[in-house]
């Protein structure tokens, strides 16, 4: 059994080991909190493996496409904690910039994907473009037309207001929409022009090759804080040997009793 003073003795030899141990654990706290953060030692996050969104593919055959598509996925890394707020306000700004591009091409993948399910549904899916070209000129050929004997009401959605850096006019004359190129009436087609058959093909869910493939979602870049798993670690640590200096105060009182 203690006397009074032996536990005063024992008392502050507890107090000194407390604060040692404090002492040691926020050197330690503070190694894991730089190696941390500079990704030269302690608890480090893997690298970055963010990508820049791609715009989606069109379909235009192979099978390569279909093994490369991640639709819906997104980048499974974050990079690492930004050290300071001006960092982490870098790191936003770009995410922004990038976020911005992922959302065009989300928009333009969504469309793309429509016209894909519903032409394969339709049957209207081609194997390549020669082929899907091919049968919509054969369908629709006679009905986007450039030709007409009397100047319509409205101008038709089919016939663009230039072509080629020319302007496209309605000439009774020559019967229909044209364009003078080089001295000479030409008269506008529809099914050559690349960017309206495009459209058109779009319209009535004509589609061939793979699936588009869909953008990557870029990822948020992780929040700031002053803590860091050294920190953490350091409070566990604490809370253990606080946890066994009170043990063996209550063991030492109750032997005193």
């Amino acid at each position: 059994m203690l006397k009074p003073s032996e536990g005063e003795q024992v008392m502050k030899k507890a107090a000194w080991f407390l604060v040692g141990i404090m002492v040691l654990g926020l050197g330690m706290g503070d190694a894991l909190a730089k190696g941390g953060r500079s990704g030269g030692g302690g608890f480090r996050s893997s690298p970055s493996r963010r990508s820049t969104p791609s715009s989606p593919r069109k379909s235009s055959g192979g099978s390569k496409a279909r093994s490369k598509s991640s639709s819906g996925s997104k980048a499974k890394a974050k990079g690492a904690r930004p050290t300071s707020k001006a960092d982490h306000a870098a790191k936003q700004k770009k995410y922004q910039a990038s976020k911005t591009k992922y959302d065009a091409s989300k928009k333009k993948y969504d469309t793309q994907k429509k016209t894909y399910d519903t032409a394969k549904k339709n049957g209207t899916h081609y194997k390549d473009k020669t082929a899907a070209h091919g049968a919509f000129k054969s369908k629709y050929g006679n009905q986007y037309t450039s030709k007409y004997s009397s100047k319509p009401a409205q101008r038709p959605s089919h016939v663009p207001q230039t072509h080629g850096g020319n302007t496209v006019i309605y000439n009774q004359g020559y019967g229909g929409y044209g364009y003078m190129s080089g001295g000479s009436w030409m008269m506008y087609n529809a099914m050559a022009d690349v960017a309206m058959m495009s459209m058109l093909m779009n319209r009535h869910h004509y589609a061939y090759g793979a699936a588009p493939v869909a953008p990557i979602r870029p990822v948020a870049p992780m929040a700031y804080t002053w803590w860091t798993p050294g920190h953490v670690i350091l409070i566990i640590f604490l809370c253990v040997v606080a946890l066994a200096i009170l043990a063996f105060m209550g063991n030492m009182i109750f032997n005193r009793n």
